[in-house]
């Protein structure tokens, strides 16, 4: 059973950001801080008007070989390859290839009667109405992924959710469909023609297509949370996801993409517009187009097992924020992270977070011992030894049990709680578990 983490951080701190010194430090601080939780594993970089304030590692690359992560680690970025995919079609564009207002049934060879109205337009702003679900996650691993005509196929009975162009629902269906027409528009694997016309026009050595079979070179292995415990996560098959989430990179590569793109060294000024201007949904070609402490960011966040990652621009202020993650902790723990790094950077307030044991009566522990059920295959047994109180899942590893309170403990170096939940009695009736949520678990013995 998986669970994704989101802790409840006890806060000791709260501060406000002196930009004297610059807020590199600052947010050193606040990762070094999150990192000895377990609230964040991987790589960030912050950088002010072309120049890096922070690019650091922090946390294991490879937990089973404690390799640590730097600045030239590879992550899985998941979504964030959405507007390379973007930036790829508007190319094509630019060189007369296609032209965004075009049918997508101009490129399939039986193209469903539903998506016959559809345009490159809609797939690029998740106007479309193609259902999220026409992803084939579900798919095994295959020697290669499936054809653009064939995807249609698949799903040539599957209904719009809605007219296209009449509302807003993210389709990654719709990116994969992209990756297809780019294919077909180039002559080219989606792979190739991004690293020819991208990848190494900009300089950007580590970044490329992550088919799952080739080794990559320092990329770092994903993890999760499964109960109290981090574990290997699942594996995924990223050909799948092709061009809505297939691709690797560092925060360095990430950005010279940044410098490159918004700078006008890929793309002409008009595309560029196309690109960052909100259709809808606060979303453009790729990217989102929002508001954060009154300034205008231009963001996207990815998330694939194991990996978690959020690439953010300031264009008024050239402030750029990259984080990435071999550790899924969870969407709104990610939002809040991105969050906390703005309030840093922009001297807002934000709150640093500490956790420490306290003190208490360990005679305690006796009452919390036990077993207890958190799902039918899902087993937590609680232990005392002297004045430790233990836990061990499914017979994985034993981890200590650490007091914030006299019923709510921490595990160290895990974004986890747990609270026992006492009904009346001396003894625990149950735990609740706080992990993406909170999951409740009745004591068996």
């Amino acid at each position: 059973m998986k669970y994704i983490s989101i802790l409840l951080f006890a806060y000791s701190f709260l501060f406000t950001n002196c930009l004297a010194a610059g807020p590199g430090p600052a947010v050193d601080a606040y990762l070094r801080a999150l990192s000895r939780q377990g609230g964040f594993s991987g790589t960030a970089l912050v950088a002010r008007e072309g120049k890096v304030l922070l690019s650091k590692g922090y946390g294991p690359a490879h937990r089973e070989w404690d390799i640590p992560n730097t600045p030239r680690t590879k992550f899985r970025i998941g979504s964030i390859t959405k507007q390379f995919t973007a930036a790829a079609i508007l190319l094509l564009q630019e060189r007369g290839k296609l032209s965004a207002r075009d049918p997508i049934g101009n490129y399939l060879v039986d193209c469903p009667e539903a998506w016959k109205e559809v345009t490159i337009h809609h797939l690029l702003s998740h106007t479309s109405g193609i259902p999220d679900r026409a992803l084939p996650l579900d798919l095994p691993p295959a020697p290669f992924p499936p054809t653009a005509d064939g995807l249609a196929a698949r799903y040539a009975n599957t209904p719009l959710l809605f007219p296209p162009g009449e509302q807003w629902a993210y389709s990654n269906a719709g990116y994969v469909l992209l990756g297809y027409l780019i294919e077909k528009v180039s002559g080219q694997s989606y792979a190739r023609f991004l690293r020819e016309n991208i990848f190494t026009p900009l300089k950007m050595e580590d970044t490329g297509y992550d088919d799952g079979r080739q080794p990559v070179p320092r990329r770092a292995a994903g993890y999760a949370c499964n109960g109290i415990t981090v574990v290997n996560a699942p594996y995924t098959d990223v050909n799948a996801a092709h061009a809505a989430g297939a691709l690797y990179s560092t925060a360095e590569d990430l950005y010279r993409w940044e410098q490159s793109l918004f700078g006008g060294k890929l793309l002409s000024p008009a595309s560029l517009r196309a690109m960052s201007a909100v259709v809808a949904g606060g979303y453009g070609y790729g990217l989102f187009i929002g508001q954060r402490f009154d300034r205008r960011v231009i963001s996207h966040e990815g998330r694939t097992s194991g990996f978690a990652g959020y690439l953010g621009y300031y264009p008024d202020d050239r402030v750029m924020i990259v984080l990435l993650l071999n550790y899924d902790i969870g969407l709104a723990a990610l939002d809040k992270l991105d969050r906390d790094i703005a309030a840093i950077c922009f001297g807002e307030n934000y709150e640093i977070p500490r956790r420490q044991a306290v003190p208490v009566d360990h005679d305690l522990y006796d009452a919390y011992a036990g077993r207890y059920l958190l799902a039918p295959d899902y087993i937590i047994t609680v232990s005392r030894d002297g004045n430790r109180l233990l836990a061990r899942a499914n017979g994985q590893r034993q981890v200590e049990l650490f007091p914030n309170s006299a019923t709510t403990f921490f595990i160290a170096g895990i974004d986890t709680q747990v609270t026992f939940v006492k009904d009346g009695g001396e003894q625990a009736t149950g735990m609740i578990l706080h992990q993406n949520g909170d999951h409740a678990a009745v004591r068996v013995r």
